[in-house]
């Protein structure tokens, strides 16, 4: 899910089974400024579903967990394919595969 921590974009990744019991939540960092590095920034583009309005990356590197009560708003969520994508991504990135 795509949501709104202090004016800065964050898509959470911790299971939902955790988000509405947990103190805390587990999140990468949504960014504006693109790089190329499709190993570990996921690009997405701007839609009504992910209630992004610019072209932005999930920094799949930069993992964080923070207090579930900083969350100011939800904004929106992955497609099926791009959760797809996130998931293969995390799982490099961590070597869980």
């Amino acid at each position: 899910m795509v949501i709104m921590v202090s004016q800065d974009l964050q898509f959470i990744v911790q299971s939902d089974l955790f988000n509405e019991t947990h103190a805390s939540i587990t999140i990468c960092p949504i960014i504006t400024y693109l790089l190329e590095a499709p190993l570990f920034r996921l690009s997405l583009i701007p839609s009504k579903l992910t209630g992004l309005i610019s072209e932005s990356q999930i920094m799949i590197d930069k993992i964080i967990t923070i207090k579930s009560e900083k969350i100011d708003r939800k904004i929106g969520k992955l497609s099926s394919n791009e959760m797809i994508k996130l998931d293969n991504a995390l799982k490099l990135w961590l070597n869980l595969s």
